[in-house]
């Protein structure tokens, strides 16, 4: 059976009381990938399965590759990231995906979901002001300071969460965590 005929099966299932919701979400959690081209296969429901959602690993991708995953995720996804994206990716990246914004330290590119009031940097700019660490130099101070951002996706507990770093060499990491969604 293809992918709708399962669902529709599923659904029907529910709707005559064969099958519980529960029962139906268990299932759900396991639907096939969404195919992007013969390079790669999106999996909308990780976030579902797994409480963590789907980023794009960039190395071994060209930015062509990168766009079009990007593309097909942004429908379904209050964020999209990508990993690992070196500056001269990103700028041939931005060509694409003009909404697409760079986090240079973090090396990330992603699409939607920024309420941190971060501006976009440039490849290279790695300055604390470029960070988004305005007016402080004391780095461990302005990575606590500017590592607290709200819930970006339909959590069931809504808040903020803090993320800590012990100096410069857990920037990219904290900084990585602004966009998970």
């Amino acid at each position: 059976m293809t992918q709708p005929e399962v669902l529709r099966s599923l659904l029907n299932a529910i709707a005559q009381g064969e099958v519980s919701p529960e029962v139906a979400l268990d299932k759900l959690k396991h639907l096939a990938f969404e195919p992007v081209d013969d390079f790669a296969r999106i999996d909308h429901h990780r976030a579902l399965r797994t409480g963590f959602p789907e980023v794009i690993w960039g190395p071994g991708k060209t930015p062509d590759q990168i766009a079009q995953i990007m593309e097909v995720m942004r429908d379904r996804a209050s964020v999209v990231m990508a990993t690992r994206i070196e500056p001269d990716v990103y700028a041939q990246l931005k060509q694409k995906v003009p909404d697409v914004e760079y986090f240079a330290i973090a090396r990330i590119c992603a699409l939607g979901g920024q309420e941190s009031g971060v501006r976009n940097q440039e490849p290279g700019a790695e300055s604390l002001e470029d960070a988004g660490m305005r007016g402080r130099r004391d780095e461990e101070t302005a990575s606590i300071q500017n590592s607290k951002f709200k819930i970006q996706n339909s959590s069931p507990i809504p808040g903020l969460i803090s993320i800590l770093s012990a100096g410069t060499a857990d920037l990219p990491v904290a900084e990585r965590s602004r966009c998970d969604g």
